[in-house]
């Protein structure tokens, strides 16, 4: 997943890609019809891709996701970030393959981490587990208990 994050973002920081996002912006608006083809060549052609990628891989148990659509929509979210909109603004250059790689790691690292399945314990269960009234985790608890005894 880094390499495809470090190609996308690198592909959508392009100056070249850049000047054809800010052409159709501005005339999408007048000309709807190269609006729809820029979005059926670019992500309405990759997101459908990443999804059923992302519905492989929890068919496989790799990950837990319920929406793979809404996933790979919120990945290329996540990747995006806003290095593509500071390009468009002109705020600055295309970001370096050193804060590219970077940038796509933590990426993948913080969506992989919301979405992994974990051994034995359901998504479901991980979005609705509560904490006890005094704020600590089981293991916190657990934790706390064997220090106080080793004293």
């Amino acid at each position: 997943m880094n390499d495809l994050g470090a190609r996308f973002l690198n592909t959508l920081t392009d100056p070249d890609v850049i000047g054809i996002y800010t052409l159709v912006v501005a005339e999408g608006v007048f000309m709807k019809e190269i609006a729809k083809q820029f979005w059926g060549v670019g992500p309405g052609r990759i997101l459908p891709l990443l999804a059923r990628y992302f519905e492989h891989q929890t068919r496989l148990g790799v990950l837990q996701l319920e929406y793979p659509d809404q996933a790979a929509q919120q990945f290329w979210g996540l990747l995006l970030g806003d290095y593509q909109y500071q390009c468009v603004l002109c705020l600055r250059d295309r970001p370096s393959e050193d804060e590219v790689a970077l940038f796509v790691r933590t990426a993948v690292a913080c969506f992989l981490d919301g979405c992994r399945t974990r051994a034995g314990v359901s998504g479901e269960h991980r979005m609705n587990r509560r904490l006890p009234p005094d704020g600590k985790s089981q293991s916190a608890r657990g934790k706390a208990r064997q220090l106080q005894a080793s004293r």
